[in-house]
């Protein structure tokens, strides 16, 4: 979803949604946070190749209701690469610093890149 514009991915979610026998998808999705900074260190690159980075609501998986689905889960990639033991180095220093941060900034760090489940609303 990363490379797609927001109308792009609401277009998505509701032609899913329309679909009377989809009920289920799993997706990945990036954080405000995390664009800004893949496009610091990657930007110019990902550019040239003709695939900037757009897509990262700021309401987070919760993006995802006004079109019909339900979170069912998510489940960040930094707790999920620990608790599979394919962290990246350092995250379990990151998640101990994280966790000395104030609970609105755990919360919007755990949100920073994960991968959610989302399911028909009925």
């Amino acid at each position: 979803l990363i490379y797609l514009a927001e109308p792009d991915v609401i277009g998505l979610a509701e032609d899913l949604r329309a679909c009377a026998t989809f009920e289920t998808w799993v997706s990945d999705l990036a954080s405000q946070g995390l664009l800004k900074m893949m496009s610091k260190s990657w930007g110019k690159s990902v550019a040239a190749g003709d695939a900037p980075f757009r897509f990262g609501p700021a309401e987070g998986p919760a993006f995802f209701e006004k079109s019909g689905w339900k979170v069912e889960a998510y489940r960040g990639f930094m707790d999920e690469g620990i608790r599979l033991n394919r962290a990246f180095p350092l995250a379990r220093f990151w998640r101990w610093v994280g966790g000395l941060a104030p609970a609105k900034r755990r919360e919007a760090f755990r949100h920073f890149a994960g991968v959610m489940v989302l399911s028909r609303r009925k």
